[in-house]
């Protein structure tokens, strides 16, 4: 099993199938101009993997159509433009320019690792055999580049094929979130225990652990710090394990996770407050 800065889930609870090569599908051209159909699809299959859900979470934002409404880099819209980014692009690689950049990626300068200059969504680690517009479609499903490109169908049908587990909702398995959760419940313990040391709130609904506001504090910024370079603070989700331990520096040069050892086959930027 594997996946890209997306590829293999050691984590109980989320094991995608081997990459298989997806069929070609229909394809459209892109147009800034027109929104893709079913941009903002609905709810995804609860056995679904939805790569952008962690953007959402930790952006904190509801409307999920906002999520993909503007390229993150403008500049790189047009293939040519993606193209030239490729200079020192390792020579052999497992997957080269000529499928990464139709598939919306541009090369971000650092070992394989490229990124959508749609929807910012980071891959790397690419092996033989990998199909960009599969890899795409399975971590970034709502991207408005991808949806206008290959429609919803082929979207829907890469989800289905390599997420599906039957009745069993994975994406409450995916440790990004739970990561993201205890870092939100940490944070809210500790504000609520500052408002009963003032009066309030009642002490009765308070966080049961018995740490002071200090000490969970303290814990909440020990957690948000960079396990790699202790300074920093962390902003990048590592694909598939999940594991939010880094800042964006020294994400860039890391191959495997500094938590679970998996390799980072992708990765998604977190904008905490």
């Amino acid at each position: 099993d594997r996946m890209p800065v997306c590829r293999k889930a050691p984590q109980a609870g989320l094991e995608p199938q081997t990459h298989r090569r997806a069929g070609p599908g229909p394809t459209r051209s892109w147009d800034p101009r027109r929104r893709g159909v079913g941009a903002a699809p609905g709810s995804p299959p609860p056995d679904s993997v939805d790569g952008q859900l962690l953007t959402q979470i930790h952006r904190m934002v509801a409307d999920e159509e906002a999520l993909s409404a503007q390229p993150a880099h403008p500049r790189l819209a047009s293939e040519d433009a993606r193209r030239s980014t490729f200079v020192g692009w390792p020579p052999g690689g497992a997957v080269g320019p000529e499928a990464l950049v139709p598939a919306g990626f541009f090369y971000t300068g650092h070992n394989d690792n490229v990124k959508c200059f749609h929807c910012d969504g980071s891959l790397r680690n690419w092996e033989p055999g990998d199909d960009p517009w599969k890899e795409h479609a399975k971590w970034f499903p709502r991207c408005e580049f991808l949806l206008q490109v290959k429609g919803l169908e082929y979207v829907r049908s890469i989800q289905e094929s390599s997420f599906s587990t039957g009745p069993t909702a994975v994406r409450i398995h995916i440790p990004a979130i739970s990561s993201i959760s205890v870092m939100l419940s940490s944070s809210l313990c500790a504000v609520l225990s500052l408002l009963s040391s003032s009066g309030c709130v009642s002490s009765v609904h308070l966080c049961s652990q018995g740490l002071s506001a200090e000490q969970q504090l303290r814990q909440l910024q020990e957690e948000r710090t960079c396990k790699v370079c202790l300074d920093r603070a962390v902003c990048i989700v590592f694909i598939p394990c999940g594991h939010l331990v880094a800042c964006a520096d020294c994400a860039a040069s890391l191959q495997h996770c500094p938590i679970c050892r998996a390799v980072v086959r992708g990765s998604v930027r977190t904008f905490m407050s």
